[in-house]
């Protein structure tokens, strides 16, 4: 047998060998939990509860309750009482001597006019009630009211009021000088200062001789917003011509 076919025999059986152990365990080697008990039963499914019965726990105390010995009548369910009411027959309370309420026949409800409609107010005059010694109150004639003529009003505005005097002796210890001998004060001491300007001559840069445009040199009627721009045709260079390379481009 040659080397060629030696070498191909033992690629082909490699190739088996790897898939042997690629391969993993069919579907019957896995075992699904149960669904029935309460242990190892499967996470995914509902699990009812699970009680046991234990034996009779005797009681630590040593006092012992009764057990579920009471009797039920048969009437009774587990929301309470079953079947229709049942009342007794009480005897009459007698009224109290301090509480003695009049009863609905004692109301005469055909004198009441109805309540939804309109009715006029009614009024009862009774006799003037006497006035005690002690209490000697003034009528309203009593009072006067205050004049409306002059400064001091005590309800009403009134207008400021000046007075003319003569014009007082000057004291020759107390000359004080009068308001014209005050300079004004600026008002940037206490207010805000505006920015202050001033108009010198022309500066020249030194050494620049060139002839730079004013003002007028300048077309004021030219907008950028509603002139369109506009675009010069150079001269057209050869593509054989050799760039410029400056120092710093190296």
């Amino acid at each position: 047998m040659s080397d060629g076919r030696k070498r191909f025999k033992e690629c082909q059986c490699r190739k088996r060998l790897a898939e042997r152990e690629n391969t993993g365990p069919g579907s019957g080697t896995y075992m699904l939990p149960p669904l029935i008990g309460f242990k190892n039963h499967d996470a995914t499914k509902y699990r009812n509860p699970a009680y046991t019965i234990s034996g009779y726990i005797k009681p630590i105390d040593k006092r012992l309750s009764p057990g579920p010995c009471y009797g039920l009548e048969r009437n009774f369910t587990q929301h309470g009482r079953d079947g229709i009411p049942a009342y007794t027959m009480a005897a009459h309370i007698k009224p109290l001597s301090t509480c003695r309420v009049p009863g609905p026949g004692a109301y005469w409800v055909e004198r009441v006019p109805p309540m939804k409609e309109d009715r006029a107010p009614v009024y009862t005059m009774k006799s003037r009630t006497k006035q005690r010694p002690g209490d000697k109150i003034p009528g309203p004639n009593a009072y006067g009211l205050p004049p409306y003529i002059g400064p001091r009003i005590p309800n009403k505005t009134s207008f400021p009021a000046y007075t003319m005097t003569g014009k007082p002796i000057e004291l020759k210890r107390d000359r004080m000088p009068g308001p014209c001998a005050y300079t004004p004060v600026s008002l940037n001491n206490f207010k805000k200062k505006y920015p202050q300007y001033t108009l010198i001559g022309r500066n020249y840069p030194p050494g620049d001789k060139s002839k730079i445009p004013g003002p007028l040199a300048y077309n004021p009627m030219y907008r950028v917003q509603t002139n369109p721009p506009r675009f010069s045709f150079g001269i057209k260079h050869s593509p054989y011509t050799t760039p410029i390379i400056l120092p710093n481009d190296v």
